[in-house]
């Protein structure tokens, strides 16, 4: 029985260091700027994006939410023909909305 739970409990922390979020081609392309470098951009519209913060009982890693967050964000800024995307806020309860812009161009 101990052992399951050590199996169980490993599976748990691997999964919350996995990233789950996959950049769409383009995405490389897109820079996370500060809202200064943004103003002699054009604003193209907002992004919302929305992670788990949590796997079961467990947390997950803040900085890797953060980051899926910002790759979520790149991946839309794509489809919305941007290049740039500028963080509103901080990520709260895996949730963050971002402002999307065409910079270069």
């Amino acid at each position: 029985m101990k052992g399951a739970k050590i199996i169980v409990v490993g599976s748990v922390v691997a999964l919350c260091a996995c990233s789950w979020v996959k950049p769409i081609s383009g995405a490389e392309q897109v820079s996370l700027i500060k809202p200064g470098i943004a103003q002699a951009c054009k604003e193209l519209g907002s992004a919302s994006a929305q992670v788990k913060d949590r796997v079961g009982i467990f947390g997950r890693n803040e900085k890797k939410i953060a980051d899926e967050l910002v790759a979520l964000a790149k991946n839309e800024a794509v489809r919305m023909g941007g290049d740039a995307v500028v963080a509103q806020g901080t990520p709260t309860d895996g949730f963050q909305k971002f402002s999307v812009y065409l910079c270069e161009k």
